[in-house]
């Protein structure tokens, strides 16, 4: 394939304090096998040594942008703002502690431009795995029905967008932080947005201690539920049967958290235990 000027890549990391695993997801990048993008590091507030490692590759690789935002402005207005500084024709989805197979680029631009030039968003199927690497990879299949479902057609930062697919659509909606790429693809799927996935693991999602709390779950959790219930009577979208009832399961869960239930589960199971060690 010829690398002109037509095929620029715009890859968008945002990064927040994102020290422990931002060189790896860097040079993921990097070491690309399709060479021809600009990379556009967005540091959204980090107060860790991010800015410094960014520095470090930035001096290395002419391809490297930065955007520094300060104070932290989430991760919504960080992906808005590396997508309205990109030039490029194709928006590349990277978050900065996860790694891209090397391959990832170009079989994502070889499947676009042969025969499937309709496709605005393409994402991948990937890879889980765990930061002490004990459990292995657990491959993970995304299909564009799953929005029937209930759950997100594409994962975010597998994606390869049109970047003409914002700018007539919209981007993605700040007050959704946390769950802003599923308000995105639920929103643009009722426009008409055409979704698909390269049944291919190019992308290795890491699990690890600073992934999750029990107070961002709620929130997610809260998100998808108001986005789903959006989709019902806004979008009109009829859900299939594991659709419903996986609206009725986050509804169940934010009663439970909203009852504190989880706190006293703790609880009682910590009761339990030095019970049995006192006997």
């Amino acid at each position: 394939m010829s690398e002109s000027k037509k095929d620029l890549l715009s890859v968008v990391m945002p990064v927040h304090n994102g020290e422990d695993y931002l060189r790896q997801a860097i040079e993921s990048v990097l070491s690309q096998t399709y060479s021809n993008f600009e990379f556009i590091i967005v540091n959204d507030g980090s107060s860790d040594s991010s800015a410094m490692i960014i520095k470090d590759y930035q001096e290395i690789d002419s391809r490297v942008r930065v955007i520094n935002i300060n104070p932290s402005a989430g991760v919504s207005n960080a992906r808005n703002s590396g997508i309205d500084a990109a030039i490029g024709e194709y928006i590349v989805n990277v978050d900065c502690d996860d790694l891209n197979d090397p391959k990832r680029f170009s079989r994502q631009l070889d499947y676009l431009r042969s025969c499937n030039k309709d496709i605005d968003v393409l994402g991948t199927w990937f890879r889980l795995f765990y930061d002490d690497a004990k459990n292995g990879y657990k491959s993970v299949p995304v299909d564009i029905l799953d929005i029937y479902d209930g759950k997100p057609p594409v994962h975010n930062p597998t994606c390869m967008i049109k970047k003409s697919t914002f700018l007539t659509y919209g981007k993605y909606n700040t007050k959704y932080d946390n769950a802003e790429d599923y308000e995105l693809w639920s929103r643009w799927s009722f426009c008409g947005v055409v979704f698909d996935n390269l049944p291919e693991n190019l992308y290795e999602k890491r699990i690890h201690d600073k992934c999750t709390s029990i107070a961002r779950i709620k929130h997610q959790i809260y998100l998808m539920l108001k986005i789903n219930i959006i989709a019902v009577f806004l979008y009109k979208r009829k859900f299939t049967r594991s659709g419903y009832l996986r609206m009725l399961e986050q509804l169940a869960y934010l009663i439970y958290l909203g009852l504190r239930l989880d706190k006293i589960f703790r609880r009682s199971s910590v009761l339990e235990r030095i019970k049995k060690n006192d006997n």
